[in-house]
């Protein structure tokens, strides 16, 4: 009962950072459209973007190899 349990909250846990990624992602996404809508497209956002969305690419990769 332990182990499964411990694996149990794992899961979750694992479930819950996801979570937090895509809400932190998504938001993200939409102050950036907005950025772009004001005309205020700024090289920093661009850069900021393709750090957040490599980071995903790599969490993503952690999250399979850990399932």
């Amino acid at each position: 009962v332990y182990w499964s349990d411990r694996d149990d909250r794992r899961n979750l846990h694992w479930i819950w950072w996801c979570d937090q990624l895509h809400f932190s992602y998504n938001t993200y996404n939409k102050e950036r459209r907005t950025q772009l809508r004001g005309r205020r497209k700024n090289f920093i956002s661009d850069k900021r973007a393709v750090q957040l969305s490599r980071f995903v690419q790599q969490f993503s990769a952690v999250f399979t190899t850990q399932r």
